[in-house]
């Protein structure tokens, strides 16, 4: 969870910085990670009812699935959880 914490500051940092409209912060999960699990147990809900989770929508992208090509721009990450934020299709 702290890396969420850390995902959340840098959409706060990011929302001060510049108009974030266009922005997500995209999740890379996998279905059988337990941290995974988790977060969509206990935290998914309250982030995307938050002030910062209406301004930065989180987008829910399965490791096991084919990158989404709007994405091609982002670096695949190797492991779940991951939260990146990205804007314009860049990090």
């Amino acid at each position: 969870m702290t890396r969420f914490v850390i995902a959340l500051s840098l959409a706060r940092a990011a929302l001060s910085m510049s108009s974030a409209a266009a922005a997500e912060l995209v999740y890379v999960e996998l279905k059988s990670c337990v941290y995974c699990m988790r977060f969509n147990r206990q935290m998914a809900h309250e982030y995307r009812t938050s002030e910062i989770g209406r301004q930065i929508p989180l987008r829910p992208v399965n490791l096991n699935r084919r990158w989404p090509a709007d994405l091609k721009d982002v670096d695949r990450p190797p492991y779940t959880p991951v939260f990146i934020l990205v804007e314009d299709g860049r990090e």
